[in-house]
């Protein structure tokens, strides 16, 4: 029986993104040689190109690029004509940026807790709609799609916007991605960029001209207030590789679903993370670390229990499931980059003591 301070027999990274772009060095090479030999830089071909991939893939009839999903959140937000003095519905358990989008643009983030499955539950949102309420920004969290019907129905009936962040999404398409969806390129997403990006996707025309207008500096006068942007735009350079890398998205998600199939935790989706709950969480990750398996937590610590969201009010036990799965949620390595030994190895030991 070896030492139990031996090496383990194999290492898994949680995520390793050089790997990712290795495989795929010819095309993103041949990506940069085109654009530096063209020399357009800002809001060129390869983002005009693009954006029209991207809408298309997704199943909608614009895709505006923008610098990050954050602002992709604000802009398609205010394109809604949503601001100070409206409330915007959005999931207990998410990441922060999602109620930061909402503050971004003035508006008051109103949360309702998860579900078993980690989404928004849709059966307490009712009881979170006032007079103010003007959408709800749903999540598609670790790559998993809320309950789309039910919250159409909602939307539909009390007059909301019906929004995505779709930072962790990228495979769903149509009417999964609502009125209308923002997406994010950082490089560990399914569909990653070597850089930071961001983008919205939607039918409706008026709002994909308007964030198209406030990416560059553009300004708008809707019904209650002003709304002035700043300078927000897709990287031409990040574009072309974007382009390069989009005919591989629905190959690398289905490698995504049989790794996490293999751990016994796939579901519908596209499997930005593989995710269970475990109790004593800590204690269980130091095992997997010291099997060579690295894990990470999404997310420790609820938004609303965050000292930026103070002021809302809301204390211990406000949302109860949410809070805990802060405490359990563990993710384990599920990128198509992982060797079917990798695979096995985390297969074998996630399920241990």
């Amino acid at each position: 029986m070896p030492p139990r301070d031996a090496a383990p027999r194999m290492t898994v990274p949680f995520c390793d993104v050089g790997a990712i772009n290795r495989e795929l060095s010819p095309q993103l090479e041949s990506a940069f040689r085109r654009v530096m030999s063209r020399g357009q830089f800002v809001l060129g071909q390869e983002v005009d190109l693009f954006e029209r991939e991207w809408a298309a893939y997704c199943g909608k009839r614009h895709a505006v690029g923008v610098g990050n999903a954050t602002d992709a959140m604000i802009m398609m937000l205010r394109a809604c004509d949503i601001g100070p003095g409206d409330e915007v519905i959005v999931p207990a358990h998410t990441y922060i940026a999602t109620w930061m989008a909402v503050s971004g643009v003035g508006a008051t983030p109103v949360p309702v807790d998860a579900d078993d499955s980690f989404l928004i539950d849709v059966n307490k949102i009712q009881a979170a709609l006032t007079p103010k309420t003007r959408a709800i920004l749903a999540v598609h969290l670790y790559g998993k799609p809320c309950a789309m019907e039910a919250l159409r129905t909602i939307a539909r009936t009390e007059s909301l916007a019906l929004l995505i962040d779709a930072a962790q999404a990228h495979g769903m398409t149509g009417d999964m991605l609502g009125d209308a969806a923002a997406f994010s390129f950082y490089p560990t997403k399914n569909l990653g960029a070597l850089g930071d990006g961001g983008a919205v996707v939607t039918d409706n025309t008026d709002i994909a001209s308007r964030i198209a207008l406030f990416r560059s500096y553009g300004s708008i006068t809707k019904n209650r207030h002003e709304v002035v942007s700043g300078n927000s735009r897709l990287d031409e350079l990040q574009a072309a590789f974007l382009r390069a890398k989009l005919p591989y998205l629905d190959r690398f998600n289905a490698r995504r679903f049989s790794n996490a199939s293999k751990y016994g935790l796939a579901t519908r989706g596209v499997h930005h993370q593989a995710v269970a709950t475990i109790r004593n969480r800590e204690t269980y990750r130091q095992k997997m670390a010291q099997r060579g398996i690295e894990t990470m937590v999404h997310y420790p610590t609820p938004p609303h229990l965050q000292p930026a969201y103070a002021h809302l009010g809301y204390g211990r036990d406000s949302f109860p499931v949410a809070e805990r799965l802060a405490r359990e949620v563990v993710s384990f390595p599920v990128g198509p980059e992982l060797s079917p030994d990798q695979v096995e190895h985390v297969a074998t030991e996630w399920a241990r003591p």
